[in-house]
This record gives structure tokens, C-alpha cells and sequence, in this order.
């Protein structure tokens, strides 16, 4: 099973090879014996999956081992309790994660601050906390509670965060003030400031950006736990199938996503259901953007085959498969698909193609089949599945030639008179090279990078993007952050140096960095933050 290839696109599984090979390099103690998600990858290429705390991930990391070496008859049975509520904590998390309020600036009008603030935050940080926060640290304190020889009992929050304060006071990363004044009225805006009451009449007062850094850590701490979690399961991954400790069935439908879709083709979502004889039955919603009924079925075969193969290896029996179709062209149908039939057709030995077809029941699809979409469909896969490759080939090869990575974020783009002035951060992966000596010896190629991502801000006719450049100011970062952290971040480690580069006589220049050491190499300003610990050598 580990080895069958998944994906029908063979454009789309050499990416996911791909991935998978950067997926166990990052987290080494993977099983390789055994299939790797896809879904690791979102800790490593989503925002704000990849901003998990990684101070938090090994801690949780130790205490998962420490369990599982003293206690594991008593982790795999709480686990396999454990396994409804973890799967409602994925999909609180993952909705989250999903809203597009993560990586974007603050506004700079209150009015507009305060309604964010009011609208996306607070729901979603007591939604954290009872949706997510409460079963993921649940591992922890029953751990906690072995050590101090108590049976695992079930605990309200508040006798949770009693057991865990004394030895892993890391795992308290809120207030519960915040919490039951969000949750019982008690919150008042101020002038650029909120204040939570508790039932009690506790108060706490914060600046409204230093609250939603609060979430912000919040939300990385849960995904922190839920990476930790999975990591766990998966370097024990054979042991814990054995004991039928399985993951909670969210996870299946993630990697049925993250495995099946491709180019024109959106596994959308995965409902579990009961048919007639209580039979369970697994609803796949598909999106297509497809024109050529070959092409159309050549996916729906693909995805058949895909599913019937991963539920068993997630532990899950599905008497039938009901496909749901929303095309962009075309309009709604569906497919049902027997498994019972793909069983006996396999029995009697028919081919792949035949065994599905044999299977499915009462499909409704309307596309359509002539000769200009079969011919159009192949040029399409054609397309797709160079872009997608050539984007990967490409992009390897530069950091091959360059010998680091950088990608540019957080940039703006003004008018001052008849020049811009373009400001972002640019975050670079040395990828082993010394970094001082990429920004001494490439400032140039980061200047001329950072000046085309900036002009790509502004649309195709806006004159911003044709006047000259007259600034050019850079924050050199060696780790990323979200949007709002970026535009202020302060004189953080993370913080290399600052690239400047006048190319018109300023009438009045930027401030350095506070404790910085400046260095000139011709007309460009590089002034390295101290507090990065460099520049190591003096030039």
C-alpha cells in the first residue's frame, strides 16, 4: 500500500514526491516505513500552520516519549478514548487556520481595528480555547496525573491548567480573565485599548495589537500541539495501528484533499453518513473546472481507486462512496460507488478501470465528450502539469546557483513626488552558506529582487509602478512572521540587518537601528542589528 502511487495525475505525484522528501527531512523521526501525509506539509508551507511554536512542538515532543516509555498501555488506551474529541479539535483548528485573518496587517483606523478585533478574534480565541486548547493539552495532563501515581480522571479547564502550572507552566499560555470575560460580555474598548472582566470582577487591560499577538501565540501554541500529536503517531506509527489506536477520521479526509486534487480537480470535502441498513457511506465533494468527459472520468476513476485504498490504511470501512460534483461548466451530479462490487470484480480478476466502472451506480454526470475538449483536456494536463513542475524545477535550480532561498514579504510601495519609495522585509534560508556573506556579496541580486516584488503590488496602471525608485529599504530576516509582526517587529534576533539604498539625494534620510553597526559598500547602507549577533566579522 505505501508504495502504490495515489494521485491518477502522474504531473501531480512527482510533487508530491517532492514534498514528501522535504516533509522527512524536516521531521526526521517519521516512520519512512510507512506512507508520510501530505498534511505535515502545511507545517512547513501554510501560513499560519508553519508559525507553530517551536519551543512548545519539543517540549510536547519529550513529553509524548516520556509517556509512551513509562505509561504506553495506558497512553494507547487514553488515545483511543481520546480520538472523537481530538478529531473535533482538528476541525476546529483547521477552520481556523482557514480564516483569512492570519497573515494581513492590522488596520490603521481604529474604528476598523476595534470591529476586527470584535468580529474574527474574540469568537475565535474562545473557540480556540474550548474547541482546541482543552483536548490537545489533554495528553499532558494525564501524563501529569501518572507521575503524581493518580488514575487518569476527566477535569474541568481549570483543574487542567492546576495540574499542568507546577511542571509545564508553558502549557498556560492564556489568561482566564481573557477567557470568561469573552465569554460572559465582560470586554470594553477603550482608546486604542480592550479590557476583559471576569464574573469576579478581575480585570485585565491590553492594547488591542498586543491582544491579538495574544491569539496569535494562542493559535501557535495549538498548532504546535496538533503537529506534535501527528509526529507521534507517526514515528510509532506501527505499534499504535497494531493496539488499534488510529487517527480520528478528520485526518483521512485532510490527505484525501492534500492527496487527490489536481489542477481543474478539488476534493472539496469528506462527510461521514448512514445509508439504508446502517450501512456507512463516505460523501466526497468534488469541484472540476473540466471540459472533456474522458479527462472527467479519468480523475473520478483515479479518485475511486485513491479512496478505496487510503481508508483502510486510516483504519476506516466505508460500505459505499458517494461522489457529489459542483463543475464550473457543467451543471450538479453525482456517482455512487458500491465497494461490495469492487471486491467481487477484484476477485474475478478484472483490470483497474473495469473494477471501477463495474462499481458505480446511478452516476449523473453531464459532460460532454467530442473531439476539440479531448483535445483541449490534453493540452490542459500538458500545461498544468509542466507549470507545476517547471515552477519546482526552477525554483530549485536558483538555490542551487544561488546557495540560499529568499522570498520577499510585507512590502509597500508609495509615491513621494516623481519617485516610489519601496519598503519590505525579505526573508532569507541560507540553506547552509554563511549568511553575512550572501548579504555582502548578493545585496545586489536582494535589491533588484525586492524592487521587482515591490512593483508587483500595484495593478498594471498605476503609475507607482513605472516612476523610478528613489528609496529601496530592506529588513533582512532570517526567520518569516505574519504580516502584522513583520510591519513592526521591533529589534527582534530574527532581525539581521537593514538594507538602504538612495538612488535620488533624500531630503531627509531614515533613522538607523538603535545599537547598530552601520557598513557602506558604495551607495548602498547595510546596518546590522546587534542584537542578531551580527555582523560576526568586520569589514
Amino acid at each position: 500500500m505505501d508504495c502504490i502511487p495515489m494521485n491518477p495525475d502522474p504531473f501531480i505525484r512527482s510533487i508530491h514526491d517532492s514534498r514528501r522528501s522535504t516533509i522527512l527531512e524536516k521531521f526526521p523521526t517519521l516512520d519512512n516505513n510507512t506512507r508520510i501525509p501530505l498534511f505535515f506539509g502545511r507545517y512547513l508551507f501554510n501560513r499560519p500552520e508553519k508559525f507553530y511554536s517551536r519551543e512548545i512542538f519539543n517540549q510536547a515532543i519529550q513529553v509524548y516519549s516520556d509517556f509512551f516509555n513509562k505509561y504506553q498501555d495506558d497512553l494507547l488506551n487514553f488515545l483511543r478514548n481520546e480520538s472523537r474529541e481530538m478529531n473535533l479539535a482538528n476541525r476546529n483548528l483547521s477552520e481556523i487556520n482557514l480564516l483569512p485573518i492570519h497573515d494581513i496587517k492590522l488596520p490603521d483606523d481604529q474604528i476598523e481595528l476595534i470591529n476586527f478585533c470584535d468580529y474574527f478574534i474574540l469568537p475565535n480565541y474562545l473557540r480556540l480555547i474550548e474547541g482546541v486548547y482543552r483536548i490537545v493539552i489533554n495528553p499532558i495532563v494525564a501524563f501529569v496525573q501518572l507521575e503524581k501515581n493518580n488514575p487518569i480522571l476527566y477535569l474541568e479547564l481549570n483543574g487542567r491548567l492546576e495540574n499542568l502550572n507546577k511542571k509545564f507552566s508553558d502549557f498556560c499560555p492564556f489568561s482566564n480573565i481573557i477567557r470568561n470575560g469573552i465569554a460572559h460580555g465582560g470586554v470594553i474598548y477603550g482608546n486604542n485599548n480592550v479590557t476583559f472582566i471576569d464574573k469576579k470582577g478581575n480585570e485585565e487591560d491590553y492594547l488591542i495589537g498586543q491582544f491579538i499577538a495574544e491569539f496569535d501565540d494562542l493559535l501557535d501554541f495549538c498548532n504546535a500541539m496538533m503537529l506534535a500529536y501527528l509526529t507521534f503517531y507517526y514515528s510509532n506509527h506501527i505499534i499504535l495501528k497494531n493496539n488499534r489506536t488510529l487517527l480520528p477520521s478528520s485526518f483521512l479526509f485532510e490527505e484525501i484533499k492534500e492527496e487527490l486534487s489536481a489542477p481543474g480537480w478539488e476534493v472539496r470535502g469528506c462527510i461521514e453518513s448512514e445509508i439504508y441498513k446502517k450501512e456507512s457511506q463516505l460523501n466526497i465533494y468534488i469541484g472540476d473546472s473540466i471540459l472533456s468527459q474522458i479527462r472527467f472520468l479519468f480523475y473520478l476513476i483515479g479518485t475511486i481507486k485513491g479512496v478505496y485504498k487510503f481508508t483502510p490504511f486510516f483504519g476506516k470501512e466505508y460500505s459505499r462512496y458517494f461522489f457529489s460534483f459542483s463543475s464550473k461548466y457543467y451543471p450538479k451530479g453525482f456517482a455512487a460507488v458500491n465497494k461490495t462490487k469492487i471486491q467481487i470484480s477484484e476477485k474475478e480478476g478484472f483490470d483497474d478501470t473495469s473494477i471501477i466502472i463495474n462499481a458505480i451506480e446511478f452516476p449523473l454526470i453531464h459532460h460532454k465528450n467530442n473531439i476539440f475538449f479531448r483535445l483541449l483536456g490534453r493540452m490542459v494536463i500538458i500545461f498544468n502539469g509542466v507549470i507545476s513542475n517547471i515552477s519546482i524545477i526552477l525554483e530549485n535550480q536558483r538555490v542551487i546557483n544561488d546557495g540560499f532561498a529568499m522570498e520577499p514579504r510585507s512590502g509597500q510601495i508609495f509615491r513621494y513626488r516623481l519617485g516610489v519609495t519601496i519598503k519590505l522585509s525579505l526573508v532569507i534560508k541560507p540553506n547552509g552558506k554563511d549568511l553575512e556573506t550572501i548579504i555582502r556579496k548578493e545585496f545586489r541580486k536582494l535589491i533588484n529582487e525586492s524592487i521587482k516584488y515591490g512593483r508587483n503590488l500595484t495593478p498594471i496602471y498605476c503609475i507607482e509602478k513605472y516612476l523610478p525608485v528613489s528609496l529601496i529599504h530592506i529588513n533582512v530576516m532570517s526567520e518569516d512572521f505574519r504580516e502584522r509582526k513583520l510591519k513592526s517587529s521591533g529589534l527582534i534576533p530574527e532581525l539581521i540587518c537593514t538594507i538602504e539604498q538612495y538612488r535620488k539625494k533624500p531630503e531627509k534620510k531614515n533613522v538607523d537601528i538603535v545599537t547598530g553597526i552601520p557598513e557602506i559598500i558604495g551607495d548602498v547602507r547595510i546596518v546590522w542589528n546587534n542584537r542578531s549577533g551580527y555582523p560576526k566579522t568586520k569589514q
